[in-house]
């Protein structure tokens, strides 16, 4: 018997991960998004973690990092000898950092489509545009973005950072639903995000 009930769950959770598989593949073509991670969180809600290719990975890690632990060295705040390992350590959190900044996420229901939040992510450099452009097409569907809870994030680590103060390379903006009518959907974001360029 619990084993039967074992094998039911297992099942239900693989239906589950099938339909909010099938929901994120019908919404995210491949020549623009790449998705990381698709997941039923139970209770009908799925997740996906997904990057726009519209939003740049160009980040030059390791002449960034050179740049600041050269200016660090001659300022006499790092000693000569450990450059390279220097370089090497920041790039490689320089290049983390990079990737998790470009990260799209979309908490949403797989039977009515409704979000229940998303976090999307721009370059600092385009941000007021195309948040700007992007809040006003998202409000027709009953979203609100939170302009108060930006993230900003800079790929160079703090540790790392000697030079003077550089804008965040990306930011990151919730989006949630403020419709009481539920059209603030998945489809609507991902629809909202495709047509902001």
């Amino acid at each position: 018997m619990v084993y039967g009930l074992k094998q039911f769950y297992k099942e239900l959770v693989m239906d589950m991960q099938r339909e909010c598989e099938d929901v994120v593949k019908g919404l995210l073509p491949e020549d623009r998004f790449k998705v990381l991670n698709v997941s039923a969180a139970g209770n009908g809600v799925c997740v996906v973690d997904f990057v726009d290719k519209n939003v740049l990975a160009s980040k030059d890690c390791d002449e960034k990092c050179h740049d600041e632990i050269e200016f660090a060295v001659s300022e006499g705040l790092l000693d000569e000898s450990n450059v390279e390992e220097d370089v090497k350590e920041c790039s490689m959190a320089c290049e983390e950092t990079t990737e998790l900044g470009r990260v799209n996420t979309i908490v949403f229901d797989v039977n009515t489509k409704k979000i229940y939040k998303a976090t999307l992510t721009f370059e600092n450099e385009t941000y007021d545009l195309k948040g700007t452009k992007l809040f006003e097409k998202l409000k027709r569907f009953g979203c609100t973005m939170n302009i108060g809870n930006e993230e900003y994030i800079h790929v160079i680590p703090e540790e790392y950072s000697y030079g003077f103060e550089e804008a965040p390379d990306y930011v990151k903006v919730d989006v949630i639903d403020t419709s009481r009518t539920g059209r603030c959907t998945v489809d609507a974001v991902v629809k909202t995000l495709r047509s902001v360029v």
